[in-house]
């Protein structure tokens, strides 16, 4: 991270002018300059992580987990650095349609452990057929079995623990979801969670987050605020954009071809793109293609049916009791006059945005009535990606082989699925699987398509319901008259995002019941960058003796065995030959890092029809965390494969890899009697070095050129990187004029825009600022902030209003001493306590001290 702290190897630039030196000194403070706005804060942990990585141009994005995602959505497009996703399901590994049979064990009480996880960890969320195997136990770092009974979900307003601390719609209930007791509210937990079903279970899945050992958050304790993540969810269905944005509008007419709503300049984010027409028109509208082009790309990274990136996969109209999709994200939605689509992922990009629409046919829709609120938007290009809408149309699906609806390469997450399925039924029993950063085993496997889109029992029979995040909103059974256009679901996904570092693929099972002909479509909404920030840094392979020895590996007592098996879950692959070590003791081995790396993670191959096993990791002598493979796979395929091979990761602390260009691995098999874990087995690591994408992303290079600010000046960079984030700007002559003051307004504009703050409230703190003033917004914005302050009114010229409001003087220079201050309000560090006297001309009198 650069510091604040400016060094020249020439000594005339101590006599810096101001302008010069709030260029240095803001972007040296870009590794906190945006981070201090998000701190990595988890349900229940207080703020103040630690540093993410070592010294690098930018840290790693803040990470906004948990309920966090939620109160923090303007950030949804933000990489995901350091921790890693994963599932735990019931689906069977063997492919066949028994999806309630792969729990983790069977306790003596009869109780199925459905999740077994050690810390750090967040469980995003926690599905349930109906109410099979209900009560069910929630058991945090061996505290004892909690109850959750079925009645405790879904209420608006519940009271009594545990109930209170999962509200509508942070858990849901068989009547809302038709099928599904759903639990959604982060519950983070430092040392292990279970879950666990008192009776025979149904279908079951989980999605969470791994996190480093030594990660520090508290575990959930059922007091958590969640009251305003709740009531944030309940809006579903009404306008989510932020109050007081300026909005873009037009009405046009689309023809055949593609017709250009706008263009808009960046850097930006788009809140809210809501497009409608009259009801007539409707169907074609919704079938119309959206596209966006982010950037002067040539070919778009949005290209959908617009119904699809509402909600809506199949057919449009408008229900009589509820609007047609009610997402909290995006929804559709008339009053039997107008249609409207409405789009509220944030979208940012950085030079511009063209958003057009395509009809599907040749026709003519008149009357089409648009409308876009944006906001500027300076976070580092390097922290996110672009909004992205990837369609699949699998018109005759190969029987016995998974569609894939998503295989992209590079950085980001995965937000959204809308998949129209053509009809209610069996065709329902395909799985979604999704592999991230090329794992052979999918880190998510859902037990059936209808329990991804929230419900259940093929929605008892295709009832329709739309929810805040899910739903089957159109089916076959809309009125007679309504256009119908097959059975589709929709899915957004918020906290329990999927997010990925190298590449994601998106398969969705076409075997065992779900054997029809029906075509599929789908939409997959995702963020991302092309830049992979997961690198390959090392590869062991225990069946080869030339890597054991480059490797320094060693297992002493170790035993080596041949497995042939298939991996889990795609059950048409071939099984695979390979050398799995057993270990009861130790093993160590050295691999190599990417010094750049801002943490890692471990990816190991081994053999899962070995149950429990567990192991404590340390890296170069100190403990990293325990890595525990709950439960054990046991199932074979329709051709007798066992399926056994299994890929399964382990982040690592970042501080025990931060500039090191190599590590060295011990690995201490635990073996236990409760559960049962009589060996550890290895058969292949990788470990994978996080490594942030450059400071400024893949953007297009930035083509803003002062005249009087050369290549060779020593603040070309600082001035360039500042200008091209809209941050700071020249004269209309071209020039920048490096060597003039910088005054009090312009500060102001300075770091309202480098901190990317809010904008201000309508109000005239100032006597001499009117809201009509050229940088009122900037100036009412610091105040507002607490980042500026005036002066007293009642000196020369300046006399008291009624309201004997201060003055703020922009045209008055800022000083070294004001610059520090306003710095440090920007970012909210803390004042050294003690201050020490370090410069003879800043004395502890001056009210500047504290802050230099």
């Amino acid at each position: 991270m650069l510091t604040g702290r400016i060094a020249h190897p020439d000594p005339g630039h101590g006599q810096d002018t101001m302008r010069r030196l709030l260029c240095l000194a803001l972007l040296g403070l870009a590794g906190v300059l945006l981070s201090t706005r998000g701190p990595v804060t988890l349900p229940g942990q207080a703020p103040g992580a630690p540093p993410r990585g070592p010294a690098a141009l930018l840290p790693a994005p803040p990470l906004y987990l948990g309920l966090d995602a939620y109160r923090h959505w303007d950030k949804l497009a933000y990489l995901e650095i350091g921790d890693r996703v994963a599932g735990q399901s019931t689906a069977d590994p063997g492919g066949t349609n028994w999806d309630n049979s792969q729990v983790l064990r069977i306790l003596p009480d009869g109780q199925h452990v459905l999740f077994d996880q050690l810390g750090p960890g967040v469980v995003t969320f926690l599905r349930m057929q109906e109410t099979y195997g209900a009560p069910w136990n929630l058991d945090l770092d061996g505290g004892g079995a909690i109850p959750v009974a079925p009645a405790m979900l879904g209420q608006p307003s519940p009271a009594g623990f545990p109930a209170s601390a999962f509200p509508y719609p942070l858990s849901l209930a068989v009547s809302q979801t038709q099928g599904s007791s759903i639990l959604a509210a982060a519950i983070p937990f430092a040392h292990r969670l279970t879950w666990t079903s008192v009776l025979t279970n149904g279908n079951f899945y989980a999605l969470y987050r791994k996190l480093p050992y030594g990660t520090p958050l508290t575990t959930w304790t059922g007091t958590e605020p969640v009251a305003d993540v709740a009531g944030l969810l309940q809006q579903a269905g009404t306008d989510l954009a932020p109050a007081g944005l300026p909005s873009l509008t037009g009405t046009l007419t689309i023809t055949a071809g593609e017709t250009t709503l706008t263009t808009l300049p960046g850097p930006s984010q788009i809140r809210a793109l809501q497009i409608s027409v009259p009801a007539g028109d409707q169907v074609g509208l919704g079938n119309a293609r959206l596209r966006i082009y982010w950037d002067g790309e040539t070919s778009p990274s949005v290209d959908t049916p617009l119904k699809f990136l509402a909600g809506d996969g199949a057919g449009v109209y408008q229900p009589a009791d509820r609007p047609l999709v009610r997402g909290w994200i995006a929804g559709a939605g008339g009053d039997g006059q107008q249609m409207a689509f409405n789009l509220y992922w944030p979208m940012p990009f950085t030079t511009t945005a063209r958003i057009a629409i395509a009809p599907t046919s040749a026709i003519t829709i008149p009357n089409v009535t648009w409308a876009i609120r944006a906001e500027p938007f300076y976070d580092p290009p390097g922290w996110w990606g672009t909004f992205h809408a990837t369609y699949t149309s699998v018109p005759t699906p190969t029987l016995g082989e998974d569609m894939t609806f998503l295989d992209v390469a590079g950085s980001g997450r995965v937000v959204g699925t809308v998949v129209n399925f053509a009809a209610p039924g069996s065709t329902l029993e395909g799985d979604p699987r999704i592999f991230i950063d090329d794992n052979q085993t999918p880190q998510i496997a859902v037990t059936g398509s209808e329990e991804w889109g929230l419900g259940g029992n093929y929605w008892n029979g295709g009832i329709q319901t739309s929810l805040p995040l899910g739903g089957l909103p159109s089916s076959l059974n809309n009125p007679p008259g309504a256009d119908v256009d097959g059975a589709a679901l929709y899915r957004f996904l918020i906290a329990d995002s999927i997010p990925f570092n190298r590449h994601v693929v998106i398969r969705w099972e076409h075997g065992g019941r779900d054997e029809t002909p029906n075509p599929y479509r789908a939409a997959v909404f995702w963020y991302g960058t092309p830049v992979q920030t997961a690198l390959l840094s090392d590869e062991l392979r225990l069946d080869d003796a030339a890597s054991r020895a480059a490797h320094q590996y060693q297992a002493p007592g170790a035993t080596p065995y041949d497995l042939q098996a298939g991996y889990e879950y795609p059950p048409h692959t071939l099984p695979i030959s390979g050398t799995v070590i057993a270990l009861t003791t130790v093993s160590s081995f050295t691999l190599a890092v990417d010094p750049r790396n801002a943490g890692t993670f471990l990816r190991r191959t081994f053999d899962y029809g070995r149950a429990n096993q567990r192991a404590r990791l340390f890296v170069d002598g100190q403990f990293a965390g325990t890595w525990y493979s709950a439960g054990a796979s046991t199932r074979v395929d329709g051709a007798g494969v066992a399926r056994r091979w299994r890929d399964e990761e382990f982040p690592l602390p970042a501080a025990l890899t931060a500039g090191k260009s190599a590590v060295t691995i011990r690995v201490e098999a635990v073996l236990a009697a409760d559960p049962p874990a009589a060996v550890w087995t290895e058969a292949r690591y990788q470990l994978y070095s996080f490594v942030l994408p450059p400071a400024d992303g893949p953007s297009p290079p930035c083509a803003i050129i002062f005249q009087d600010v050369p290549p060779a000046a020593y603040y070309y960079g600082p001035v360039e990187s500042l200008a091209c984030r809209g941050v700071l700007s020249g004269y209309d002559d071209g020039t920048f004029r490096p060597a003039a003051t910088t005054t009090r307004g312009q500060l102001a504009k300075i770091v309202a825009g480098g901190f990317a703050l809010p904008a201000p409230t309508p109000a005239a703190t100032f006597a001499d600022v009117p809201i009509t003033a050229p940088l009122w917004s900037s100036i009412e914005t610091a105040a507002q902030h607490d980042i500026a302050g005036g002066y007293a009114c009642g000196g020369l010229g300046e006399p008291c209003d009624s309201q004997a409001r201060p003055y703020f003087r922009p045209a008055a220079p800022v000083t070294r001493g004001q610059l520090a201050k306003i710095l440090i309000a920007a970012t909210g560090w803390s004042l050294v306590d003690p201050p020490t006297a370090r410069f003879a001309d800043v004395p502890p009198s001056s009210a500047f001290y504290p802050f230099v």
